[in-house]
């Protein structure tokens, strides 16, 4: 009934359906003789509905997320890539739009200022690259930018720091 006031024709319907969900998640690493690291994290999964022949709403899609990472004794800096797949296997029922394929390049940064305490900091998404994460939503108010309907945008390059302080 809200939704309908909004002026939303398909308004979601929180309801279980028969599905089936397959997929793998692998988290992998290796430490190089001397001061460099790589770790890496794949995910895959693929949700369809046995009820009906449709995908289920809202799977992420396959991405592969790796880093390497330089370590001195009180410093380390780190080069991470992720790179996401287009999500074409959306759900019919829901309306679900596609979402192109996408790769960041993100930097982190650690130093040991001095027995517990740490300093981090980190530029994500160095290239300030425009995407749309298959996961995040869908304009639903009128008013800025964003029409109505469309999936929300990625937030674009970020910031951070951070102090650490362990007693």
């Amino acid at each position: 009934m809200i939704a309908d006031m909004n002026g939303d024709p398909t308004p979601l319907r929180w309801d279980n359906v028969d599905s089936r969900l397959i997929g793998d998640d692998m988290d992998v690493g290796y430490d190089f003789d001397g001061p460099l690291r790589i770790d890496g994290v794949a995910n895959y999964v693929r949700g369809t509905r046995r009820d009906i022949d449709d995908n289920l709403y809202r799977i992420a899609p396959p991405n592969v997320t790796v880093g390497l990472t330089f370590e001195a004794s009180i410093w380390s800096v780190t080069v991470e890539g992720r790179a996401v797949v287009k999500q074409s296997k959306v759900s019919a029922t829901d309306s679900e739009a596609t979402t192109g394929g996408y790769a960041l390049l993100s930097l982190y940064g650690d130093w040991q200022v001095k027995d517990n305490v740490t300093l981090s900091a980190g530029v994500e998404n160095v290239f300030d690259e425009v995407y749309q994460d298959h996961l995040s939503g869908y304009n639903r108010n009128g008013f800025g930018g964003i029409p109505v309907g469309e999936r929300i945008p990625s937030s674009g390059r970020g910031l951070f720091s951070r102090l650490s302080v362990v007693k």
